[in-house]
């Protein structure tokens, strides 16, 4: 049965990308999940601000951060707000809601 979790957040292709190393695979996830938290700080801030330049590169660190982490979905949604260019709020702060579910998410599946 394929784990349906792994588009979310698939651990053994992150393992096997850091060469079965526990300790760094460990040291990562620690790392991963900081990120997380600082980006999603910046996001908000800068959704305060209207400042779609700033929201589209953050989307972008997220997105490099997600692929790192073999974190589909995020990439998806990092991906979307990357390219979204007018700034709407609505649109805006919905995507910014994803990707924070999905961040919380993903820290669950996180051994």
């Amino acid at each position: 049965m394929q784990d349906t979790n792994a588009n979310h957040f698939d651990l053994e292709t992150l393992r096997s990308n850091l060469e079965y190393d526990d300790s760094f695979v460990s040291e990562f996830l620690t790392l991963l999940k900081n990120e997380f938290e600082v980006c999603l700080v910046i996001l908000r801030e800068e959704l305060q601000k209207e400042n779609i330049k700033k929201i589209n590169a953050t989307a972008h660190r997220i997105k490099g951060t997600a692929l790192n982490g073999c974190c589909k979905e995020l990439v998806v949604l990092a991906a979307t707000l990357e390219n979204t260019l007018v700034f709407d709020k609505a649109i805006i702060s919905d995507l910014v809601e994803q990707i924070t579910s999905e961040m919380a998410f993903i820290k669950t599946l996180i051994p």
